[in-house]
C-alpha cells in the first residue's frame, strides 16, 4: 500500500530582535509552548530570560566575583574596575 507523504508545516521559532506583524508573532508564539515570556513591542520581538535563583546562581556568582576581585586586585589595583551582569 502506497502512502502519500504528509505536509509538515514548520513554524520558525521566535528570536530576539525579529521584526514581525502581530499575527505572525502570535502564530509563532502559540507554536512554542515551552516559551513563557515573549512580547512584541512596535513590531520587534523581545524574549525575556528566566529569573535566576539566589541559592543556585546569585550566591555562587557573588562568591566567585568576590574571589576573583580579591585575587586580581592585588595584582592590578591601579587599573581595575568591576562591572557585573551588564545588559545592553
Amino acid at each position: 500500500m502506497a502512502t502519500t507523504p504528509k505536509k509538515v508545516i514548520s513554524v520558525l521559532p521566535l528570536e530576539n530582535g525579529d521584526r514581525l506583524s502581530r499575527c505572525e508573532f502570535e502564530r509563532r508564539y502559540q507554536a512554542m509552548p515551552h516559551l513563557r515570556k515573549a512580547e512584541l513591542v512596535e513590531g520587534v520581538v523581545y524574549i525575556m530570560a528566566s529569573p535566576l535563583r539566589i541559592k543556585s546562581h546569585g550566591e555562587p556568582h557573588g562568591n566567585l566575583i568576590g574571589w576573583l576581585w580579591n585575587r586580581t586586585y592585588a595584582l592590578y589595583k591601579f587599573i581595575m574596575m568591576c562591572i557585573n551582569d551588564l545588559e545592553v
